[in-house]
C-alpha cells in the first residue's frame, strides 16, 4: 500500500525513489501511468564516471526510467 494518493503523485514534479537494485534516487517526473501504477521520469546516471573508456570530464547523463508507485518514498 502506497502512502500517497494518485492525485498527489500526479501533482508531483519530483519524487524520491527507493529501490533494492538502484538504492535511493531523485527523479524528475515526466509521466504517470495510473492503470499500471508506474511513475516515469528522468534520473541522473553517473555510473560511467571515471571509466577508462569515457572522457575525463564526463560527469553523467539523464536516463529515462520507470518505477512502481510502491517505490516512492517522498514527493515534491
Amino acid at each position: 500500500m502506497n502512502k500517497y494518493t494518485i492525485e498527489e503523485i500526479k501533482r508531483a514534479k519530483n519524487v524520491v525513489i527507493v529501490h533494492p537494485a538502484f538504492g535511493t534516487i531523485y527523479m524528475e517526473v515526466k509521466k504517470i501511468l495510473e492503470k499500471e501504477k508506474i511513475v516515469e521520469g528522468l534520473v541522473w546516471d553517473e555510473s560511467d564516471c571515471c571509466q577508462y573508456n569515457m572522457p575525463e570530464d564526463y560527469r553523467g547523463e539523464y536516463e529515462y526510467m520507470n518505477f512502481p508507485f510502491s517505490c516512492i518514498k517522498s514527493i515534491d
